[in-house]
């Protein structure tokens, strides 16, 4: 299979580059840099074509920061290169990871896998509930989360996932990994692999998620926002779980 891992990095966080080199190094992994776009160089003009503040103040809860106008636009790009380069998937990294030994893995997992979209490899600091799970290789297993994890410190995405989650990104009013949990709107499957194949690392985190304010989402906005986007994606996230395909329809 033709697939490549692409790291995104800032230009300016060097030191976590020399890091993530020696992650990957240690068990002989290529991969390609990808820069990432830091939201506060974008010129009004660039914001105003991607960001949707129409569509953001009735679907989310806040305002974007250019920081998760950057973030998103790094992720925009790994999966134009997927579609550009014709990739049957890439292996996306964020700044901030720690590989498990059997990494590697991840190889023999996507070669006993079809018609996928999206798969998470990372551990999620929130211990979401698996609600199901399917063997995939002798030590892994795909699985469907009770609610998708945040963050996007680590994922693939196959050609067709790229190419649906550009058609449905032309414009942005959520971000990057929110957007995720809504996958419905993007018309991918969102699939895990459990053990996970990636941990995050607890001496720093990316500035890549730092830029995309992961943490305190919840501040600077109204209790009606709020309450109408939990309602509003409770309801459709329940329906959605219902129609699921099965985990075995996505194993050869």
């Amino acid at each position: 299979m033709k697939f490549k891992v692409f790291l995104i990095n800032l230009d300016k966080s060097t030191d976590r580059l020399e890091l993530c080199q020696n992650e990957l190094k240690k068990y002989n992994i290529d991969f390609e840099r990808i820069p990432g776009v830091y939201g506060k160089d974008l010129t009004t003009e660039e914001v105003e074509t991607i960001y949707d503040e129409s569509r953001n103040d009735k679907h989310y809860k806040k305002p974007l920061s250019l920081g998760e106008i950057g973030c998103y636009l790094s992720h925009i790009k790994c999966w134009q290169k997927i579609v550009d380069e014709k990739l049957d998937y890439a292996v996306i990294l964020e700044d901030d990871f720690k590989l498990d030994s059997n990494f590697k893995e991840f190889e023999s997992v996507f070669e006993q896998m079809q018609n996928w979209d999206y798969v998470r490899m990372a551990f999620s600091s929130r211990k979401v509930p698996i609600v199901k799970r399917h063997k995939i290789t002798n030590t892994r297993d795909l699985v469907y989360y009770k609610k998708i994890p945040i963050n996007t410190l680590a994922q693939a995405v196959s050609l067709e996932g790229a190419k649906k989650l550009l058609a449905n990104s032309k414009t942005i009013f959520r971000p990057v990994d929110v957007d995720m949990k809504h996958y419905w709107e993007k018309e991918i499957n969102i699939l895990g692999i459990d053990p996970p194949l990636i941990l995050d690392r607890y001496d720093f985190t990316s500035e890549i998620s730092q830029m995309s304010d992961g943490k305190g989402r919840m501040s600077k906005t109204s209790i009606w926002k709020n309450l109408r986007y939990v309602l509003n994606y409770k309801i459709k996230h329940f329906f959605y779980s219902f129609i699921k395909q099965d985990l075995k329809s996505f194993c050869k």
